[in-house]
């Protein structure tokens, strides 16, 4: 079971078509932009309003909200828990369920082919999150992941600099700029057209065994249990030297959707810190 998020509705029907046999389920959310503006204690669509963040989803980013989803939770009139248990979405997980089956199958022989890190005591790894809060892994993305995640991220590169020809802003796609120059390169004599982020431009398979990788999910199920979800509407926001617009405010997404999440003058970026759980 996938959760696949997007604010537009093409995306959406995209993967309507790509889900056979009714198996996709479109949940409409149906909450006021005002209601959500209430909602936010951490004055993030505020500063959306005032342009300090950019492409804000029902700000500055548009929104497109669903013609016929099969469920609508009212999360304005109803609570979550009223709104969760609404007899449609029951209704909907006996035509989830069999599509679950076949799609474990499919996901245990894809990982199957997959080199397994070898020597991870998952064990150690477990005493140590427990213990301490975090594990750090080390090694255990293989290079052969890795590169087929740089593979999808150059030929992304690759279709914007032959997109940006074809609309007359280049003569030049700089086929031989090494990787870690090219985007700047496209975009230097246009700074204020550069991407800020990609989103369902990277829903690409080599991505995938990333998010399925064997020694991942195992870790993933001895500390979850055996119902491991996963977010599909990954960010990659590109950093371009001396460039504002793909600075971004570090925050935590839905953080703000909890009263108990304190705004601190003080709140910086991530740290970890031995028991810092306890």
């Amino acid at each position: 079971m996938t959760a696949f998020i997007s604010p537009y509705r093409a995306d959406r029907d995209q993967a309507r078509e790509l889900i056979a046999e009714g198996r996709f389920v479109e949940v409409f959310v149906d909450c006021p932009l005002e209601v959500c503006e209430e909602r936010d204690t951490k004055g993030l669509y505020k500063k959306a309003r005032a342009g300090e963040i950019k492409e804000f989803t029902g700000i500055s980013a548009p929104y497109e909200a669903p013609v016929d989803p099969e469920v609508t939770v009212n999360t304005a009139e109803l609570s979550l828990e009223e709104s969760a248990y609404d007899r449609r979405l029951v209704s909907c997980e006996s035509r989830l369920s069999s599509g679950w089956k076949l799609g474990e199958k499919q996901r245990y022989s894809r990982n199957t082919k997959m080199p397994r890190t070898e020597g991870m005591k998952m064990e150690s790894v477990i005493r140590n999150f427990n213990e301490n809060g975090f594990a750090i892994l080390h090694g255990v993305l293989e290079p052969v992941t890795l590169k087929a995640v740089k593979q999808e991220c150059e030929a992304l590169v690759a279709e914007l600099a032959l997109q940006r020809c074809a609309e007359g802003k280049l003569t030049d796609t700089y086929p031989d700029a090494p990787f870690e120059t090219r985007l700047i390169r496209l975009y230097e004599n246009y700074p204020d057209e550069n991407p800020t982020i990609f989103r369902s431009e990277l829903h690409r398979e080599g991505f995938f065994d990333v998010f399925a990788h064997p020694t991942l999910l195992e870790l993933a199920g001895l500390i979850l249990g055996p119902e491991i979800r996963l977010y599909p509407n990954y960010s990659v926001r590109p950093k371009l030297p001396e460039n504002k617009r793909t600075e971004v405010l570090w925050h935590q997404d839905a953080g703000y959707t909890s009263k108990e999440a304190d705004v601190l003058a003080d709140d910086e970026c991530l740290d970890t810190f031995s028991a810092g759980q306890r």
